[in-house]
């Protein structure tokens, strides 16, 4: 069975909150504009990436832990087409939104341990 999630109206890291299917609905169709986390573009030597994190509602964690939250980049070319990271949180999304994006500026990479 899935568990569905929403987000608490407020400012940014919001609560996110369990809801039934009923209430999931609802809220996905109409608050499109609150799903996504954050989006840059990115000009790095490999060309353009575009760093997009969203709001899941779903649980995609499948070892446990409740994962909600999902950045991933979006190249020009090939190069990182497969690049993702999951968060439990807002809180977490927002910090490595930012960290992807310091990577790609400073390493010309999504993570510095790559």
């Amino acid at each position: 069975m899935l568990d569905y999630y929403i987000l608490k109206d407020g400012p940014q890291p919001r609560e996110t909150i369990q809801a039934t299917t009923e209430e999931w609905i609802l809220w996905w169709t109409s608050h499109a504009d609150q799903r996504r986390v954050a989006q840059d573009s990115i000009l790095t030597s490999k060309g353009l990436a575009n760093v997009s994190t969203v709001f899941l509602s779903l649980d995609h964690g499948w070892d446990g832990q409740v994962l909600l939250f999902e950045t991933m980049i979006f190249p020009d070319g090939s190069w990182l087409e497969q690049y993702c990271e999951r968060y439990a949180t807002e809180a977490e999304a927002l910090d490595g939104h930012h960290r992807i994006v310091e990577n790609l500026l400073v390493n010309q990479k999504p993570d510095s341990q790559l």
